[in-house]
This record gives structure tokens, C-alpha cells and sequence, in this order.
């Protein structure tokens, strides 16, 4: 089927998303919690766009292709949104990031750099809920780090089928969660998926912090 995106021509394939169609294109469409090996989280809405005849702006990674739809990724109204989204976010990690090892590689710290958002927003108070820290021999879990964009409870679920973890509540009150802490096995799948170190592997933990003394 025909679709546009920015006024671009696009053959789309039925039952796929804007935000498949569009990265089979290269055209850019900023994403936090979504990756290919997982099912559509759509939890961090960074990556809204715009769809002709639709009220409001729609999630481009669980927003299937519909024929002639015409689609815009980067309008002013789509930057203020992920700005906003974005500041929402720094609530509960702020960008220092001289002590993290994903510094300069960070999903968050480049999308805040590209938006130019520095802090949240000055109208905005508080802290996202916090859950205890959480640890196993190999892994570490820092809910000071976490934005609960649910990579990794959906690929503790999906990949392993352990379902340690779970996303609690919504907006700025979600928070990440272990709810079956028994059935933990360390495998590291979580970790692997976290894209802002709010789950580390412990002995790289300690290396980390050798080097950094």
C-alpha cells in the first residue's frame, strides 16, 4: 500500500507500523523504549507523530499503516512534545553522567542533547516513585537510573518467559518493579536492554569503579 511520510512516497507493507515503515526508509523517528526483538512497548511516546485526520499525535511504533495515510515526524508540535516528555524523564535521571559508564553513548543523554533539554521543566516538582535497589550476584538494578520506558520487563517475559519484573502505575507515577524475585537466573537479558545503566552487571560494576578510582 501507499503511504506518505514528510511528503515522501512510501510503499508500506500491510500490517507493519509508521515506525517500521519509516526506518525501512531511513527516516528518522527518535525512540527510547523500543527495539526490534521486543513487541511494541509505546511507554516513553517519544516517538509520536503526526497522522492527517487523526485529533492527536500517535505512537509510530504500535500505530499501524493504513493506505494513503499521510504522516509527519517533526513538527513543532511533535519537538515541544518529546522536549516535554524528555524533561519528564530527567525528573528521575538527571544528566550527570560523569559517574555512569554509558557516558556519550547514552540513549537519553543524546536525545536530550539533540532536543536541548537540560533539566525538567521549572513548573515540575517531585520524583518519580522510587522501588527498593535490587541485586543478584551478577546484576544490579539502580532505580535511581530508571525512566520506566519496560524494556526490561518485557524481555525478562518475552525472551526468557521468567517474568521477574513488572511496570508499576503510569505517567510519572510508573516505576519498574521485581515481582517474582525467586524466579530470577541472572541471565542478564535485562541488562542487555536497558538503555540508560539502570541495570548493570556487577562485576563489570566493580571494574568500573577501579578504573574510575
Amino acid at each position: 500500500m501507499k503511504i506518505k511520510i514528510n511528503d515522501k512516497n512510501i510503499e508500506a507493507r500491510e500490517g507493519e507500523t509508521i515506525l517500521s515503515a519509516a526506518r525501512r526508509e531511513k527516516i528518522y523517528i527518535p525512540t527510547l523504549c523500543y527495539m526490534e526483538k521486543l513487541l511494541p512497548i509505546g511507554s516513553c511516546r517519544l516517538c509520536v507523530v503526526e497522522v492527517e485526520g487523526f485529533d492527536n499525535p500517535v505512537a509510530a511504533c504500535k500505530t499501524p499503516v493504513t493506505a494513503e495515510m499521510k504522516v509527519s515526524t517533526d513538527t513543532p508540535k511533535l519537538r515541544d512534545m518529546r522536549k516535554e516528555i524528555l524533561g519528564f524523564m530527567l525528573m528521575t535521571h538527571p544528566l550527570e553522567c560523569d559517574d555512569c559508564e554509558l557516558k556519550g553513548v547514552c540513549t537519553l543523554e543524546l536525545l536530550a542533547k539533540e532536543y536541548g533539554v537540560t533539566a525538567p521543566p521549572a513548573a515540575i516538582s517531585g520524583n518519580r516513585p522510587r522501588t527498593a535497589e535490587f541485586s543478584t550476584p551478577a546484576i544490579i538494578y539502580k532505580p535511581y537510573r530508571c525512566v520506566a520506558c519496560g524494556r526490561c520487563v518485557s524481555a525478562c517475559q518475552e525472551v526468557v518467559g521468567r517474568g521477574v519484573l513488572a511496570l508499576r502505575g503510569e505517567g510519572i507515577n510508573a516505576a519498574m518493579e521485581v515481582v517474582n524475585e525467586d524466579r530470577c537466573i541472572s541471565c542478564g537479558e535485562c541488562l542487555s536492554v536497558c538503555p540508560v545503566a539502570a541495570l548493570a552487571d556487577a562485576g563489570m560494576e566493580e571494574i568500573y569503579k577501579l578504573d574510575r578510582s
